[in-house]
């Protein structure tokens, strides 16, 4: 029973019978406001999970239980069963009760176990058995600043804000209350129910606007933020960062993505052009050797100074093809691939032993091919590049559809390694087997809170993995459309709210317990005096591919972030148009890889 609050259960007992642990205490806060909106009324709790919460209902003239666990509702009856007058097992949001038939609804930290779509279903439920005056009475943990909890079962996090608008539809606050704890609010809300029509609906249309004004311009915000990192013909990766060339890049194709490219001075464009050529190497045709040390690299995790100057010149290609350029000088170095027998005994040999790493060396080694082929006449590239498929194909998990490598690395891992190969195989027209497979794959890594990265929070770079991977793949098989539209909704929702007050988004989000690494923090949390606070303390720091000249602190806006967070919410609206009012400005790149996108792919083999 998931979550639950168990009366056997040592986190839920009170010691000695009198001192409540912080679990309880925080219950009996909640219901303990309830009691003055009960009394000679007949209620709802929903949910109502075993019934801890009764006694502090009993006052109700009729009380009644809902929860969708029949194991909860057993031992609600056996413990609590003197104070309920019957117990349901129905869904929230589809209450099994009749029209107007209820004074009182209770819904105590349950609105959150549902997605939002769901939860405005389950208010307009509200709305349908309340009779005209009834009180619906509820709490939920609020996302604040854009922080989810990381509770694994909490789908929606509602901010106060939102939540008040859509009730304001159909209800009107008689009472509010908040209870903040190391960073976490958990409000209580009583409202009473208003005379009006068709509420459900009105509900679902201020939802949708909800996300249409999040939408709307959010890429101007982004661009304010991206431009406020140049300097000169350079960027930075964070604010008040030293300028990079990998930063450069990421923003060059941040700007693509947004629609800011275009409309470049062309006196600034050359600058940039000038500083990207300005890095190459004549010897070997490879992007800032100079820059990557040794000692500045995680070697743990393969990213060793080879793979950093392999990545800085993909994504040199990268940026100076959106800019409509090409190097100076050719790609010497990738020369030796044009023998198959070698590239094939490069790639063998990588790091398959971390596949998402090493997918990452075959996606530079694929289009540096592609590089060749196009703009240095090395047609022997393309013999190379469907060898390599070939390969990747013989390697895939059927199972899964997706590539494990030697250490038969974990689902999730096996997600964010294959996404860097599926644009190449769509650019070139192949089919890729078992798309079926690869969706459910994809939507079995979905966390909670609607991302999907290693932890609950996402990152950047795995959200975008597997929005891609699932948007690409909806295109050619109808396999659980809803539940991919669905999946696809809940992480655009979770993403919006990722923004940053500055405009930027942070590669990996600031969580309520990166706050409580602080001592500093903790205490103003408790005293309620945050925003004394210049700054965060002692915060967790990221580095972008373990190369440590390019780290932020967690919950910082990056150059990366601006990029991959604005493509991965343009991928979305791209196979949902129906979610916005007007299409976003931008592009996707047009050569596969990194941020390429055609919304027609090939078909697939089953």
């Amino acid at each position: 029973m998931p979550e639950r609050a168990h009366p056997e259960d040592p986190l839920w007992r009170k010691a000695c019978g009198i001192l409540p642990t912080p679990a309880r205490s925080n219950l009996d806060w909640r219901y303990r406001h309830c009691r003055p909106f009960v009394r000679d009324r007949i209620v709802l709790d929903v949910p109502c999970g075993t019934g801890m919460g009764f006694p502090f209902l009993s006052q109700a003239r009729q009380l009644f239980g809902a929860d969708l666990s029949q194991e909860a509702l057993q031992v609600a009856k056996t413990r609590f069963g003197k104070y309920v007058s019957e117990l349901k097992l129905c869904p929230m949001q589809k209450l099994e009760f009749g029209d107007r038939s209820l004074d009182v609804v209770v819904c105590l930290e349950g609105i959150e176990h549902l997605t939002k779509e769901d939860g405005v279903v389950f208010l307009g439920e509200v709305t349908r058995v309340l009779r005209p005056g009834g009180h619906l009475l509820l709490s939920w943990p609020a996302m604040v600043d854009g922080r989810h909890s990381q509770h694994e079962f909490h789908l929606y996090e509602w901010p106060e804000n939102e939540m008040t608008e859509i009730l304001d539809v159909a209800f009107e606050l008689v009472e509010r209350r908040v209870r903040r704890r190391f960073g976490l609010e958990v409000w209580f809300l009583a409202a009473r129910l208003k005379q009006i029509n068709d509420a459900p609906r009105v509900m679902r249309d201020r939802m949708a606007g909800q996300r249409i004004r999040r939408l709307s311009g959010f890429t101007e915000r982004v661009a304010e933020w991206v431009r406020q990192q140049w300097q000169g013909g350079k960027a930075s990766y964070t604010k008040g960062g030293p300028p990079t060339l990998m930063a450069t890049c990421f923003a060059v194709l941040s700007e693509e993505c947004i629609g800011t490219l275009s409309a470049w001075p062309q006196q600034r464009r050359q600058s940039v052009i000038s500083f990207l050529k300005s890095q190459q190497s004549v010897a070997d045709g490879l992007f800032a050797t100079a820059s990557v040390r040794r000692e500045d690299c995680d070697q743990t995790s393969h990213c060793d100074p080879e793979y950093i100057r392999l990545q800085l010149t993909y994504f040199s290609l990268t940026a100076l093809h959106a800019l409509q350029e090409v190097p100076s000088h050719p790609l010497a170095f990738a020369r030796r691939f044009l023998n198959p027998s070698f590239a094939l005994g490069w790639v063998d040999g990588g790091p398959w032993d971390n596949p998402w790493n090493q997918s990452n060396r075959v996606m530079f080694l694929l289009r540096f091919l592609i590089h060749l082929a196009t703009k240095e006449g090395e047609d022997a590239a393309w013999l190379v590049y469907d060898r390599l498929l070939d390969y990747l194909l013989e390697r895939q998990n059927q199972e899964t559809g997706l590539w494990h490598g030697a250490s038969h690395a974990s689902v999730r891992e096996g997600v964010f390694a294959a996404y860097h190969f599926f644009p190449f195989f769509f650019w070139r027209g192949r089919a890729v087997p078992h798309p079926e497979r690869i969706i459910d794959s994809v939507l079995s890594i979905q966390h909670a809170d609607g991302l999907f990265g290693e932890q609950q929070g996402g990152g950047a770079c795995e959200d975008l993995d597997a929005i891609d991977t699932l948007v690409k793949f909806s295109l050619v098989t109808e396999h659980r459309a809803t539940e991919v539209r669905n999946a696809l909704i809940r992480a655009l929702d979770r993403l919006l709210l990722l923004q940053n007050p500055d405009g930027g988004f942070p590669d990996q989000p600031l969580q309520a317990s990166d706050l409580q690494r602080s001592l500093r923090r903790r205490v103003a949390d408790g005293l309620g005096v945050t925003k004394v606070l210049n700054r965060p303390f002692l915060l967790p720091r990221t580095h972008y591919s373990g190369w440590q000249t390019m780290g932020a602190a967690k919950g910082e806006s990056t150059m990366w972030a601006a990029w991959f967070r604005p493509l991965a919410i343009r991928l979305i609206l791209a196979r949902n148009p129906d979610l916005s009012e007007s299409p976003i400005p931008g592009c996707f790149h047009s050569l596969p890889g990194l941020g390429w996108h055609n919304p027609m792919p090939s078909g697939t083999s089953a």
